[in-house]
């Protein structure tokens, strides 16, 4: 009568779970677990860009008149664009920041005149739909006997996104909010 040893029975069981697989499954399954224990909580830069600022070219500048009566009016013109971004993510938002340099020239008046021009900022995305857009109230002072004034406004606008790196796919148009009649009168004045 053959006796086994306790620890040659585990030998032997351990030998046919090895050959039956076992020992690709125990080392798919901790293999991972080591590379990651290894690899630690490492930082991995994403490259985040600003969306592209575009000024649209019919609606750079506008006319104003002051009264239906008065035939003296407010050219005003976009000369100067500059745009930065801001990251939030943790809420997976952008704020963007347009700083617009605007030229008035006008009729020299007596006295001082509050004007005000709109402005737009819209945002498109990579389908070419425009999905938010903001419609700011431009005002400044034009004082008494001037004819050309320089002025500079800024205008915020937040929009969310899925992941940082889409951010860039998006373009963003503005110029002053000009109603249909503006328009015309604008092109016919030029």
């Amino acid at each position: 009568m053959r006796h086994r040893l306790p620890l040659l029975a585990a030998g032997r069981q351990s030998v046919t779970w090895v050959r039956r697989g076992g020992a690709a499954w125990l080392c798919l399954t901790v293999l991972p677990i080591l590379l990651h224990a290894c690899a630690g909580e490492e930082f991995v830069p994403v490259e985040a860009t600003c969306p592209d600022l575009l000024l649209v070219a019919e609606a750079s500048r506008v006319v104003a008149h002051t009264d239906q009566d008065d035939p003296a009016s407010h050219v005003a013109s976009i000369g100067g664009l500059r745009w930065s971004c801001t990251f939030l993510p943790e809420s997976h938002r952008t704020r963007f920041t347009a700083h617009l340099e605007i030229m008035v020239t006008t009729t020299p008046r007596d006295a001082p005149q509050d004007v005000s021009f709109p402005l737009f900022v819209a945002l498109e995305d990579r389908e070419g739909r425009i999905i938010s857009k903001q419609v700011v109230d431009s005002a400044v002072r034009i004082p008494s006997g001037s004819e050309e004034i320089v002025y500079s406004q800024t205008i915020d606008q937040e929009f969310g996104y899925a992941r940082m790196t889409d951010v860039a796919a998006h373009t963003i148009y503005t110029g002053f909010q000009i109603r249909p009649e503006d328009l015309a009168r604008s092109r016919t004045e030029e």
